[in-house]
């Protein structure tokens, strides 16, 4: 791997990727992807990144396979790092073998001294959130799901969350205090990632990243900065920049 590449990471969080029509946009991701891995020696999937993406049912659809398939090329020249999101659902559990790392909760590591967490973000936000997560990923559900039980009622909720009638967050969600949760949480930590939110804002060193669904940015991190990133033109291009201190 090529250790002078520009960037230890590139994280893109949100891309709520389209299930159905839109190929270009789909398209257009893998080949963002293609460009990425030349400049980073990491690449993190921060969560939601499909519509609705699941392991073992009825949305693990065509695009998804794509997605691996493509990874699994690209894994050659860069690590790829999943985090699952409140839309993804047992993708750790069936398709782990595609990353180099994949977890259903967090990632922490120790970076040039500094320790630095990942997190998709929805364990400290609304809590319909956390109970619909739970009631959707716990073990008794996952055997439903994976032996057909209730795929009747699997197709209804995945049709829900494609339809964005499930897990809203509430208007003006106090980020202060999704701050505040993610702090006692990673209370080692110099540095947080963050996506869900769908905003992008700095809190005592927690960064909310803005969703690449509703921008198209994504992040580049350096030990010593981050930036967000937006690909035009078949080049990806600096928006800003932020220093880690």
């Amino acid at each position: 791997m090529n250790l002078q590449k520009e960037y230890k990471f590139i994280v893109f969080t949100d891309t709520h990727l389209p299930v159905e029509n839109r190929k270009e946009r789909f398209n257009y991701f893998l080949e963002l992807l293609k460009k990425s891995v030349e400049l980073t020696e990491n690449i993190i999937l921060l969560g939601d990144v499909f519509e609705v993406w699941s392991g073992v049912s009825y949305y693990n659809h065509r695009r998804g396979k794509a997605l691996l398939e493509k990874i699994k090329e690209l894994r050659t020249k860069a690590k790829f790092i999943l985090i699952e999101g409140n839309w993804d659902f047992f993708l750790c559990k069936n398709f782990g073998e595609y990353f180099d790392f994949c977890t259903e909760k967090h990632l922490t590591l120790n970076e040039n001294g500094k320790t630095i967490s990942f997190t998709h973000g929805h364990y400290f936000g609304d809590w319909q959130t956390r109970v619909l997560n739970f009631i959707l990923t716990n073990p008794i559900s996952y055997f439903a799901w994976k032996t057909g039980c209730l795929k009747n009622l699997e197709i209804k909720v995945a049709h829900k969350f494609l339809n964005k009638e499930t897990s809203p967050l509430p208007d003006g969600y106090d980020l202060s205090l999704a701050a505040k949760k993610l702090k006692q949480k990673f209370k080692d930590s110099n540095f947080i990632f963050c996506g869900h939110f769908h905003e992008e804002k700095v809190i005592d060193n927690v960064f909310f990243l803005k969703d690449y669904q509703s921008s198209s940015f994504f992040y580049g991190i350096t030990p010593n900065r981050i930036d967000t990133l937006f690909f035009e033109n078949e080049a990806i291009k600096k928006v800003k920049s932020i220093s880690l201190k």
